[in-house]
Protein backbone atom coordinates (compact mmCIF):
# COMPACT_ATOMS: atom_id res chain seq x y z
CA UNK A 1 0.00 0.00 0.00
CA UNK A 2 2.97 2.37 0.12
CA UNK A 3 3.05 1.98 -3.21
CA UNK A 4 0.32 3.76 -4.02
CA UNK A 5 0.55 6.10 -1.16
CA UNK A 6 3.81 7.42 -2.90
CA UNK A 7 2.31 7.28 -6.61
CA UNK A 8 -0.86 9.60 -5.60
CA UNK A 9 1.70 11.72 -3.63
CA UNK A 10 3.98 11.92 -6.82
CA UNK A 11 0.77 12.43 -8.49
CA UNK A 12 -0.55 15.44 -6.12
CA UNK A 13 2.83 16.86 -6.55
CA UNK A 14 3.04 16.95 -10.12
CA UNK A 15 -0.82 18.62 -10.23
CA UNK A 16 0.83 21.45 -7.75
CA UNK A 17 3.56 22.15 -9.50
CA UNK A 18 1.61 22.54 -12.63
CA UNK A 19 -1.26 24.72 -11.53
CA UNK A 20 1.41 26.72 -9.55
CA UNK A 21 3.44 26.96 -13.31
CA UNK A 22 0.23 28.16 -14.87
CA UNK A 23 -0.89 30.35 -12.33
CA UNK A 24 2.62 32.52 -12.25
CA UNK A 25 2.59 32.71 -15.99
CA UNK A 26 -0.77 34.04 -16.17
CA UNK A 27 0.44 36.38 -13.29
CA UNK A 28 3.44 37.23 -15.33
CA UNK A 29 1.63 37.99 -18.46
CA UNK A 30 -0.82 40.13 -16.80
CA UNK A 31 1.70 42.23 -15.45
CA UNK A 32 3.16 42.42 -18.72
CA UNK A 33 0.15 44.09 -19.92
CA UNK A 34 -0.50 46.53 -16.86
CA UNK A 35 3.54 47.47 -17.62
CA UNK A 36 3.06 48.42 -21.14
CA UNK A 37 -0.02 50.04 -20.62
CA UNK A 38 0.21 52.06 -17.52
CA UNK A 39 4.01 52.91 -17.99
CA UNK A 40 5.88 52.13 -20.84
CA UNK A 41 3.23 53.51 -23.20
CA UNK A 42 2.84 56.87 -21.61
CA UNK A 43 6.78 57.23 -21.50
CA UNK A 44 6.94 56.66 -24.99
CA UNK A 45 4.22 58.96 -25.97
CA UNK A 46 6.16 62.04 -23.76
CA UNK A 47 9.26 61.09 -25.43
CA UNK A 48 7.74 61.49 -28.76
CA UNK A 49 6.42 64.65 -28.22
CA UNK A 50 9.62 66.25 -27.08
CA UNK A 51 11.55 64.23 -30.59
CA UNK A 52 9.09 66.58 -32.02
CA UNK A 53 9.73 69.53 -30.47
CA UNK A 54 12.80 69.22 -31.22
CA UNK A 55 12.27 68.72 -34.93
CA UNK A 56 10.62 71.80 -35.31
CA UNK A 57 10.23 73.84 -31.99
CA UNK A 58 7.47 75.97 -33.76
CA UNK A 59 5.31 73.24 -34.90
CA UNK A 60 2.41 72.02 -32.25
CA UNK A 61 2.65 68.05 -31.56
CA UNK A 62 0.37 66.04 -33.08
CA UNK A 63 -1.52 63.62 -30.15
CA UNK A 64 -3.40 61.72 -32.58
CA UNK A 65 -0.26 59.73 -33.68
CA UNK A 66 0.80 58.51 -30.01
CA UNK A 67 -2.44 57.86 -28.79
CA UNK A 68 -2.74 54.44 -26.85
CA UNK A 69 -5.75 52.73 -25.73
CA UNK A 70 -4.41 52.30 -22.35
CA UNK A 71 -3.59 56.28 -21.47
CA UNK A 72 -7.58 57.24 -22.96
CA UNK A 73 -6.91 56.91 -26.45
CA UNK A 74 -8.70 59.90 -28.53
CA UNK A 75 -11.48 60.72 -25.92
CA UNK A 76 -8.71 62.71 -24.36
CA UNK A 77 -9.19 61.14 -20.71
CA UNK A 78 -6.27 60.43 -18.78
CA UNK A 79 -7.45 57.27 -17.23
CA UNK A 80 -5.50 55.55 -13.81
CA UNK A 81 -1.86 56.86 -14.40
CA UNK A 82 -2.70 60.55 -12.81
CA UNK A 83 1.06 61.31 -13.10
CA UNK A 84 2.35 60.65 -16.46
CA UNK A 85 -0.93 62.44 -17.75
CA UNK A 86 0.39 65.57 -15.55
CA UNK A 87 4.02 65.26 -16.97
CA UNK A 88 2.93 64.89 -20.29
CA UNK A 89 1.04 68.37 -19.37
CA UNK A 90 3.40 69.57 -18.08
CA UNK A 91 6.09 68.74 -21.61
CA UNK A 92 3.12 70.09 -23.90
CA UNK A 93 3.40 73.19 -21.69
CA UNK A 94 6.67 73.77 -21.83
CA UNK A 95 6.60 73.80 -25.45
CA UNK A 96 4.19 75.80 -25.82
CA UNK A 97 5.75 78.25 -23.73
CA UNK A 98 9.43 77.78 -25.67
CA UNK A 99 7.03 78.21 -29.15
CA UNK A 100 5.62 81.41 -27.14
CA UNK A 101 8.93 82.93 -25.77
CA UNK A 102 11.52 82.62 -27.92
CA UNK A 103 9.56 82.96 -31.72
CA UNK A 104 10.90 81.81 -35.04
CA UNK A 105 14.18 83.55 -33.96
CA UNK A 106 14.88 80.92 -30.85
CA UNK A 107 13.65 78.12 -32.86
CA UNK A 108 16.59 76.87 -34.66
CA UNK A 109 18.63 77.84 -31.65
CA UNK A 110 16.19 75.43 -29.08
CA UNK A 111 15.95 72.77 -31.97
CA UNK A 112 19.45 72.52 -32.23
CA UNK A 113 19.86 72.27 -28.05
CA UNK A 114 17.38 70.14 -28.30
CA UNK A 115 18.41 67.35 -30.91
CA UNK A 116 22.16 67.09 -29.48
CA UNK A 117 21.13 64.58 -27.22
CA UNK A 118 23.63 65.31 -24.38
CA UNK A 119 20.86 67.53 -22.54
CA UNK A 120 22.94 70.60 -21.74
CA UNK A 121 21.77 74.02 -23.15
CA UNK A 122 24.44 75.23 -24.78
CA UNK A 123 24.26 79.17 -24.44
CA UNK A 124 27.42 79.74 -27.00
CA UNK A 125 25.81 78.39 -29.98
CA UNK A 126 26.39 80.27 -33.16
CA UNK A 127 23.14 81.91 -33.72
CA UNK A 128 22.03 83.43 -37.14
CA UNK A 129 20.54 87.18 -37.97
CA UNK A 130 16.90 87.94 -38.49
CA UNK A 131 15.58 90.43 -40.50
CA UNK A 132 12.39 91.33 -38.25
CA UNK A 133 9.52 93.97 -38.31
CA UNK A 134 8.21 94.53 -34.79
CA UNK A 135 4.99 96.37 -33.39
CA UNK A 136 4.36 97.11 -29.95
Amino acid sequence: ETSNEVRSAALLSLINVFATCMIMGTMAWLFQIDTEGLVIAPIEKMVNIIKNLAEDPLRKPDLSRFDHPADGGKDGKIGPQLETGALEMTILQIGGLLQVGFGEAGAVIIGNNMSSGDGELNIMMPGRRVIAVLGY
